[in-house]
């Protein structure tokens, strides 16, 4: 494992380190928030620009109905 430096005001460690935070842990989870966060609005970007899909009522319409059976039913 990648071993990286965390600079952080000498307070704020202070009272992070006082509260028993997981510092460690805490930088992991912020990366991990910001990496899904950036694939989520590369998504949506790619979404944005495709071109629309043309479906007509009635297929909206069966495919709602059949979710809606397989939560109720468990189909």
């Amino acid at each position: 494992m990648e071993r990286v430096s965390v600079h952080l005001p000498d307070e704020f460690a202070a009272k992070a380190h006082a509260a028993g935070l997981d510092l460690s842990g805490l930088v992991q989870d912020a990366i991990w928030s910001e990496l899904d966060a950036c694939s989520l609005d590369r998504w949506l970007d790619e979404a944005a620009a495709a071109a629309p899909t043309v479906v007509d009522v009635e297929t909206i319409v069966e495919a709602v109905r059949a979710v809606r059976d397989e939560l109720e039913f468990g189909a």
